[in-house]
């Protein structure tokens, strides 16, 4: 992590900005994941036979 901050601070990346940005980005993606999980998952059968 800290090599990780060496080199944002390297390329002048605002981290105060950046950081946020990219925890709201990673947040939506999971988001997504899930919801495209749940969607696209096998249904079960019903009526007790499989």
């Amino acid at each position: 992590m800290t090599g990780q901050a060496v080199l944002l601070h390297r390329a002048r990346v605002d981290r105060t900005t950046f950081l946020p940005q990219l925890g709201q980005v990673t947040r939506t993606v999971h988001s997504t994941v899930e919801v495209n999980a749940a969607r696209t998952r096998p249904r079960t059968p019903t009526g007790g036979r499989t």
